[in-house]
């Protein structure tokens, strides 16, 4: 267990991790407490694993001590000290109003992979009153790309831009 305390000018704060060694990884809770106006003990701020071998994980943050509920969820994988894959999911199923969230299971994925375009993101985001769906891929070496989203284009083929960051005809397979 660590803990920290600060005290600003109307509230005090304390922040305690603790963590619990399993037989594949490690349990981690992060509780915070205020002392102060809008006082709290204990709000359950973010829990999660990760693997013994540092090879992977799982964070889930909660909104808030008066909703004290999952909001965003990030599971990720890595090797050394390279991040090889993390998602950030929106899991929150009801909003302050107590109505479903129309945000719930919108995502950010990031990933590595081979080939020209050797790192994406896979998006999945509510604009509006609807869900839109965006692809990006790059060479982290030559600095080409490409993005796809039927929402935004009104197709959905990959448009394409060359190492000076300019729109480019996209390669042929």
């Amino acid at each position: 267990q660590w803990s920290y305390s600060v005290t600003g000018l109307t509230a005090s704060y304390t922040a305690r991790l603790t963590g619990q060694t399993r037989s594949s990884d490690v349990l981690w809770n992060m509780y915070i407490s205020k002392t102060g106006a809008g006082s709290f003990t204990d709000f359950l701020w973010f829990t999660g694993t990760s693997k013994l071998d540092g090879k992977g994980g799982q964070w889930v943050l909660n909104y808030s001590p008066s909703f004290n509920e999952p909001v965003l969820q990030i599971d990720w994988t890595g090797s050394g000290t390279d991040v090889e894959y993390v998602k950030y999911t929106y899991v929150r199923a009801q909003n302050d109003a107590r109505t479903a969230d129309p945000f719930k299971n919108s995502y950010i994925e990031f990933g590595s992979t081979s080939g020209t375009y050797n790192d994406y993101y896979n998006i999945h985001f509510y604009y509006l009153t609807e869900f839109y769906d965006a692809n990006v891929e790059w060479s982290t070496t030559g600095i080409i790309g490409r993005v796809k989203c039927l929402k935004f284009f009104g197709d959905s083929v990959w448009h394409c831009w060359d190492a000076t960051h300019v729109d480019a005809t996209c390669p042929t397979k």
